[in-house]
Formats: C-alpha cells, structure tokens, sequence
C-alpha cells in the first residue's frame, strides 16, 4: 500500500512538473510571438474588431503625425508626401501591403486589445467609442525623409536599397528605409514594381566585403583548437547567422551561413562575405552596433511609448541584451580597425573631425554597403546603407550624409 501511495504521488508529482513546463513555454510562446500571431491574416476577431473600434494614432519619436483616424473612420497618413514615402515601410497601410510594418504588427496596442476590463466598463458607462492606443515610435521621420532624399540625390529617380539606424547603447531603431517605395494612400496601379518588399528587414543579400569586421572577428578568436572554418562559422553565428530572432518590435529574416565543411576554395569566399553568406540590411546595421557597443548586442527596438485614449502610459521603452557576439577586446580591435578605415574615405573626412567614426565600405552579388558607426557615447549611432545598383561611393556618401544629420540634429536619449 505505502509502495502505491508513493507512486501516485511521483505520478502527481510528474503531472504537475509537466503542466508548469507548459505554463511556462505557454507564457514564454504569448511574450515572444503574441504579435505575430495576433497580426496574422488568420485572426477573424481582429478583423471582426476594426470594424468598431478607432485606430490609434502613431507618432515619430518626436510627436511627429504618421498616421491617424479621421472624423468619418477614413485612416490618414503623414500630410507630407515624401515623408509618407520615407515611412511607409515602418508605418505600413490599410491593407497590409507591407508586411510585419506597426499598423499590423501592433494591431493589439492601436485597436485597444490591451486595454483592461475597467477601461472597457468605463467605455460603457460613459457611452464612448472606444478608440485604441497612440503608438510612439523610437524613429525620427525627418531622418528617414533625409536618407530616402540622399538616395534620390546619389541613385538618381528610381533608387533601390535600404538604410538602417540604430542607437547602439539602447537599440532604439531610429530610421529604416527601403526603396523603393509608395505613397501608402494610392491604389495599387500606381505602385513601383518591388516597393512592397520591406528591403531592410526582409530582403537577403550577400554582405561580400562588408562582412569582414566579422572575418577580423574570427582571426581574432582565443579558440585555438578550432579550424579557420570552424572559427568563421562560429564567430558568424555569434553574431546572429542562422539565428531566429524573436524581437519584441519587428520580424528579421534569418541570416543565413552555410552549414557543412566547406573546400578551401569555399572558405575563401567565405572569408570574403559570399559563397551562400546572406544577409538583411537590418542585420549588418545590428552586428556593427555590437562591434560599437563592446561586443554587447542590444535588441532592436522600435516602440518607444504607448499610451491609451486618456492619455495614460501603458509601455514605456525599455532596452535588453539580446546577447553577447564578441569579447570587448576582439571588439575594441575592430573599432580601431574600421577607425582606419573611415580615415581613408574621403566621403568622411568632414565627420572626423567632429566625433570619431568608425566605417567599412564593400561590394556584393549586385549590391553595395557602407556600416559605420560614431564612437561617442553623446551620439551613438549605428549606419547600414545597402544600395543595388553595387556602387560603394555611393554607398559611403549616403551613409556620410546620414552622419552628417546626425550630428547636426542630435537625437536625445529616451
């Protein structure tokens, strides 16, 4: 008897463990992929819920208007043209053109899903409309116009590419352009071909010689016993490739290095950012935050403030280590590096003697880039400009005059 008694209790016992493992994953699934889900097509009671509830509002990072809900239920986006074209890729549309952009992906926030049960009852008993959330972004619309006018200037009239920038102490996202792009109040015969696709975070390209910070990174690693192969493949992953990002504010494409043993003359290409190596602009801008940021890789973010019909404050930004890429030592030796580096080119040369800069210039598969960051903790900032046409210079001057707004229209620390 006292034999069976103990074994329904490790019976018991193993029931409970296994329902709290579930709890917890179930817990850890809602934290990390909430938005996905809840921003899936698939969700009839979100779209049951447009129906009767305002949209929020979302704003730039300085109260800039991006979109908002009119008097008779029509959405209305920025009143500037070339600012809803600079923004459209963050902002989104109607319709859901753009994949994963805030006006699906934090569908919860801006048609009040968060609101709690008291908001709710108080809706009732004053007999309001309910109206959602106003979303605060953490990017500056008058930079991502700035960045989207420097590729028009560099590219001529139909620019194609995409630009990130991050502060890489806090991972604030605080301009991500793709181009082309649209005017997201137009229908769709008027849309260039591709302007959709969000290039920045969704479109995959080779990084070619871009990628060697993380070359450097590799030769510089302490694991002595691990093969050349073995220590790119490992410092590349460190750094992100063939990872699932689950970011709380924004969908990645995974980064993609190629697994298996790779000949010496796959290695050599390798080395040089191609032979199957791909990825998103968003990305290279987020490894060369870490390379700013000590090694130390912070999320990237994009909501800075949420606050609820009344005005009050339902989430306030907050950062997080993502993880960490790289030693500080192995990352000081890159900052001096591409310190070097952005003394040779000449679309810098202004910006050097402001602040120290540091940068990296270098061609793909039919694509350029420029990453370059600004080693001061007053302004630190991280560039990733990625132009198709595969023109580094013009590359480098986008990304010289990004660092040129920078400095002369400093972003403040949230």
């Amino acid at each position: 008897m006292k034999r069976q008694r103990l074994r329904f209790k490790l019976l018991a016992l193993f029931l409970f463990g296994l329902i709290a493992l579930l709890a917890v994953y179930g817990g850890y699934s809602v934290l990390t992929n909430g938005s996905r889900w809840f921003a899936s097509t698939h969700n009839t009671r979100l779209r049951d819920e447009k129906q009767r509830v305002t949209a929020g509002d979302i704003l730039d990072r300085d109260g800039a208007v991006l979109a908002m809900t009119s008097g008779d239920g029509t959405r209305l986006y920025a009143e500037d043209l070339f600012t809803r074209k600079a923004m459209v890729h963050v902002v989104g549309d109607t319709s859901g053109r753009v994949r994963n952009a805030v006006e699906t992906f934090q569908s919860a926030y801006l048609y009040g899903f968060q609101a709690s049960i008291w908001e709710r009852i108080g809706d009732l008993l004053h007999n309001t409309d309910r109206k959602g959330d106003t979303v605060q972004l953490t990017v500056s619309a008058s930079l991502s116009k700035a960045l989207a006018d420097s590729f028009s200037q560099k590219l001529g009239e139909d620019p194609r590419g995409a630009a990130v920038v991050m502060n890489w102490k806090t991972g604030e996202v605080l301009a991500l352009v793709s181009l082309p792009a649209f005017d997201p109040t137009v229908d769709n015969g008027t849309v260039p071909d591709g302007a959709y696709l969000n290039r920045a975070t969704e479109a995959l390209y080779a990084p070619g010689t871009a990628f060697s910070p993380v070359t450097w990174a590799a030769s510089l690693s302490q694991d002595h016993s691990a093969s050349p192969a073995a220590r790119l493949r490992n410092t590349s992953e460190a750094f992100g490739l063939n990872e699932n990002f689950l970011f709380r504010d924004l969908v990645v494409a995974n980064a993609v290095y190629p697994t298996g043993n790779p000949s010496d003359s796959q290695l050599a290409l390798l080395q040089q950012g191609s032979g199957g190596i791909l990825v998103t602009p968003m990305h290279m801008c987020i490894i060369t935050a870490s390379i700013a940021n000590d090694g130390v890789m912070m999320e990237p973010r994009m909501l800075l403030k949420v606050t609820t019909s009344t005005g009050k404050t339902r989430l306030d930004f907050s950062s997080r280590i993502e993880k960490i890429c790289v030693d500080p030592s192995v990352s000081l030796s890159l900052q001096s590096r591409m310190r070097e580096a952005a003394a040779s080119l000449p679309a810098l040369q202004n910006a050097l003697y402001q602040t120290p800069v540091g940068a990296w210039t270098g061609a793909g598969e039919n694509c350029a880039w420029f990453i370059g960051f600004l080693q001061n903790t007053n302004s630190p900032y991280a560039i990733c400009v990625m132009t198709e046409n595969g023109d580094e210079n013009a590359a480098a001057s986008i990304g010289a005059n990004s660092i040129a707004w920078l400095l002369e229209h400093p972003i403040s620390l949230p």
